[in-house]
């Protein structure tokens, strides 16, 4: 395989598993709301009322806690590979390591949304868990074309 392809293949695989370890938390953005919105829509959509609102709101808070410091370190790495990519110019030792540690973060990110997801359970009914569960799987399939 000639050098510029297998490059050029790298790059498209590095931004499709990016684009897949990313669904899950893309679901609360991807609707025409604003991002501050989603949670407002997905309260919405599962008819939570205010006393489980009350029970969300801390676990709402530890997730958004988690995944702010996740995406920090997906923006630095994602930053840290563009400078790799424009040093080495090709795959290396250190576009590698950095590709790894941004798969480290995203698996780590979709673990914490599906286990946000999961906890919720606690503070819902069995027919609002099982919409927010059919919700999140949807969210996933129309990711995954």
């Amino acid at each position: 395989m000639k050098p510029w392809a297998r490059n050029l293949l790298f790059l498209l695989s590095v931004a499709a598993i990016a684009a897949g370890a990313a669904a899950v938390t893309e679901f609360w953005m991807r609707r025409s709301h604003p991002p501050e919105d989603a949670h407002a829509w997905v309260h919405r959509q599962l008819e939570i009322t205010p006393e489980q609102d009350r029970r969300i709101a801390e676990m709402e808070k530890s997730f958004a806690q988690r995944r702010a410091v996740l995406m920090r370190r997906l923006h630095e790495a994602n930053e840290e590979l563009a400078n790799a990519i424009l040093e080495d110019r090709a795959t290396s030792p250190k576009v590698g390591a950095v590709v790894r540690r941004i798969h480290s973060a995203q698996a780590e990110l979709q673990q914490i949304t599906l286990d946000h997801v999961f906890e919720m359970r606690a503070a819902l009914t069995p027919a609002q868990y099982d919409k927010l569960l059919r919700l999140t799987a949807d969210a996933l399939t129309r990711h995954s074309h």
